[in-house]
């Protein structure tokens, strides 16, 4: 009968312990699906500023500068987003040359690193090969940075970027 009074209080001290795992596990577990619904959020708001990107050059009579349009995508991105804490690069190629990028950089001071995309890859828009006339290709970075609880075992800082880049040939 004496050992079992000595054993009275460990299913209080067991119990705490798996507790405490369960606790750790369900806040990795929110921390991670976190990460997933921002990178969700980011894919899908620069997927349709790419597409408005692209289609703007039907309604302005053919103008393919981007440097008035990115204020207004500017805007569009806030609104979607709900804040205005992330950055955004904007990438535009006509032809063989380079039209414009512009890099928005908010109060927060958010920069992406993003990378411009290889000439060599532009569709060209004819089937003779030896033809110079390339399809028009847009691309939207997005960019924002989060903060991890558990960022220090995955990523080694509790602060990193999140990004996500749309790419779409325009018309």
């Amino acid at each position: 009968m004496k050992s079992l009074n000595k054993q009275q209080g460990s299913f209080i001290i067991e119990l705490a312990f798996v507790l405490m795992f369960l606790c750790l596990l369900t806040l990795f577990t929110t921390d991670i699906a976190m990460q997933l619904f921002t990178r969700t959020k980011l894919d899908r708001v620069s997927y349709s500023l790419v597409n408005v990107l692209k289609e703007r050059t039907r309604f302005y009579n053919g103008n393919r500068s981007i440097n008035s349009d990115s204020q207004s995508l500017n805007a569009v991105a806030t609104k979607l987003l709900g804040n205005n804490h992330f950055g955004l690069v904007i990438d535009a190629f006509d032809g063989n040359e380079k039209l414009n990028i512009n890099t928005i950089t908010l109060p927060s001071s958010v920069t992406c690193e993003h990378k411009p995309f290889d000439k060599a890859l532009i569709p060209v828009n004819s089937n003779d090969p030896n033809s110079t006339v390339r399809t028009p290709v847009y691309q939207v970075t997005l960019c924002e940075k989060y903060h991890s609880w558990f960022g220090k075992f995955t990523h080694g800082s509790t602060e990193f970027m999140i990004q996500s880049t749309s790419v779409m040939p325009g018309r």
